[in-house]
């Protein structure tokens, strides 16, 4: 039996690559782990093994993930981040400005980008860190839309949290909440002015019809 490799990318980013349980014993599964106080997530594209899910809460929590809740594994975060490599190659053939804005580090933030493959579409990325006030303040969204030159009613944020969507609604930003953890009452308590499963939503499109011909 192969013994996982570890290894660490940046300060608070680990791999850990699990040997694959359906393609032959050399073919193995980076999976990539940002932990930041105390809450983690897990992600790779190509991982989707439910049976691996306690080894890898283990391995989260051994690292510093001390609010378990918070642990997303690809399998179930995957699926509602379905459309979106569509919908960022559509924003970027329209000329959108597009910006992250996240409560991460940056070094979490930019790994994850990575490990998502959307790391080109996105020259700004806005850390809650060196924010003077991070998410739910809505400084961080209302800073993102003055770098992008972005009036807050032609921008659209696309938030699962409740810091988040609190942050996007209180600038001024079309808020759409997406179902990842929460459904559709409680994001719209935080602020959510419509909200979508994934961005293959048909909702999605009505959404996007309000800002046709206006940066997003």
């Amino acid at each position: 039996m192969r013994v996982p490799q570890e290894r660490r990318v940046a300060p608070g980013v680990h791999q850990l690559a699990l040997p694959s349980r359906t393609l032959p014993p050399f073919d193995a599964t980076w999976v990539t782990l940002l932990v930041a106080d105390g809450r983690a997530a897990l992600i790779d594209p190509g991982f989707a093994d439910p049976g691996d899910a306690d080894v890898l809460v283990a391995w989260a929590r051994e690292r510093g993930a001390r609010d378990l809740d918070r642990v997303f594994l690809t399998h179930t975060h995957g699926d509602h981040v379905a459309g979106l490599p569509a919908l960022l190659e559509r924003a970027a053939a329209a000329g959108w400005p597009m910006a992250v804005v996240t409560n991460a580090m940056r070094p979490n933030a930019e790994a994850m980008l990575g490990a998502i493959g959307a790391r080109a579409f996105f020259e700004i990325i806005v850390i809650g860190e060196e924010c003077p006030r991070g998410k739910p303040d809505p400084y961080p969204y209302a800073h993102a839309m003055e770098l992008l030159g972005v009036a807050p009613d032609a921008a659209v944020a696309f938030e699962d949290s409740p810091s988040g969507l609190r942050s996007a609604a209180a600038a001024g930003a079309r808020t759409i909440g997406v179902r990842s953890g929460l459904e559709d009452a409680a994001l719209r308590s935080h602020g959510a002015h419509a909200t979508i499963a994934d961005f293959e939503d048909p909702a999605l499109e009505q959404e996007l019809r309000r800002f046709k011909g206006e940066p997003a």
